[in-house]
C-alpha cells in the first residue's frame, strides 16, 4: 500500500505450495522487509515466502513437520527464526533447511531481539516465558506468565530498552530485560498487538473488542493507547477504534519512525 494515500500498489496472492506449484495463499504472518523493497512472509500452512511490489506471485520454501505459528528475522541474511508449535528453528529462506532447531516445553509464539541475542518464547497454557539464547540455541532462563488462563494475545519486545511485552486477555504484562515484571497494564478491550516508537520512547497498544454483545464487556468498538516506554505512564488519549472486534480475527499494528503515523488493521471491517 502506498502510505500517503493507502492505494493498493501490488496484490500478490500465490505462492508455491507442499508441491512447489503456486496456489492462492493467504498472508499469515509479516517476518521482516526485504533489503531494498519487499517482505519475508509466513503463508498457511508451513509456507515461508518473499516477494516484493510488481511480482506476480511470491518465490517460497514448504517446510516439513507441523503447521507455522509464528515467524521473525534469523541471525543472518537469507534466514528466518519460525516457530512450529513449541519447536523453535532457524530456516535458510532459499532451500527451507534447518540449520538449527529447539523444542521449547510447550508454547507457539515469540519476539526476537537481535540487539541482545535473544528470543522470548511465550507458552501461554503453562503460564511460561522462556528466554533462549540466540547463540547457544538453548533456553537460559524462564519466568512465570501470571493469569494466562485466558486470551493470548501477543508477545513483542521494545527494541530501546529489550523489555518483553505480552498481551493477555485485558492486560499488557511487561517484563525488563532480564526478564523481571515491571508493570501490568490493563485495558477494557482484549491486548492484540504492541509496536514501539524507539526514537520517541513510546509504545503503542493495540486492544480489540471481543465482538460477543451478549456480553455486557464489548461494546464492538476496540482501542489504541500509547505509553511511555520508560515509566509506562499514558503519552496520548486512548483512540477508540469502532467495529474492531475479534471475531473475524486478531488486530495488528505497525508505527513509522518517529511515531508520527500508526496502522491499525481490523480484520472484521477488512481494513
Amino acid at each position: 500500500l502506498n502510505p500517503e494515500d493507502g492505494k493498493a500498489e501490488s496484490r500478490i496472492t500465490d505462492a508455491p505450495g507442499s508441491t512447489g506449484a503456486l496456489r492462492a495463499s493467504a498472508a499469515a504472518r509479516i517476518s521482516g522487509p526485504l533489503p531494498g523493497d519487499g517482505v519475508v512472509y509466513n503463508y498457511p500452512l508451513r509456507g515461508v515466502g518473499s516477494a516484493k511490489a510488481g511480482d506476480t506471485a511470491a518465490t517460497g520454501v514448504w517446510l516439513a513437520g507441523s503447521t507455522i505459528t509464528d515467524i521473525a528475522p534469523g541471525t543472518a541474511p537469507g534466514t528466518v527464526l519460525v516457530a512450529q508449535g513449541a519447536k523453535l528453528s532457524e530456516i535458510e529462506r532459499a532451500t527451507g533447511t534447518a540449520t538449527r532447531s529447539l523444542t521449547l516445553p510447550g508454547g507457539t509464539q515469540f519476539a526476537a531481539d537481535h540487539a541482545r541475542g535473544a528470543v522470548w518464547f511465550s507458552d501461554f497454557a503453562a503460564g511460561k516465558l522462556h528466554r533462549v539464547d540466540l547463540a547457544s540455541f538453548a533456553v537460559t532462563a524462564s519466568f512465570d506468565l501470571p493469569g494466562t488462563d485466558s486470551i493470548a494475545g501477543f508477545t513483542e519486545v521494545d527494541p530501546a530498552s529489550g523489555a518483553v511485552w505480552v498481551g493477555v486477555n485485558r492486560s499488557v504484562l511487561v517484563f525488563d530485560a532480564t526478564g523481571k515484571p515491571v508493570k501490568t497494564l490493563v485495558g477494557k478491550d482484549l491486548a492484540r498487538d504492541a509496536a514501539f516508537d524507539a526514537a520517541g520512547g513510546r509504545a503503542f497498544v493495540a486492544w480489540q473488542d471481543g465482538g460477543d454483545l451478549s456480553d455486557p464487556a464489548n461494546d464492538n468498538n476496540g482501542t489504541l493507547t500509547v505509553y511511555d516506554s520508560t515509566d509506562f505512564t499514558p503519552a496520548a488519549k486512548d483512540l477508540s477504534l469502532p467495529g474492531n472486534q475479534t471475531q473475524l480475527g486478531a488486530a495488528s499494528l505497525a508505527v513509522e519512525p518517529g511515531g508520527a503515523t500508526v496502522f491499525v488493521t481490523s480484520p472484521a471491517e477488512g481494513k
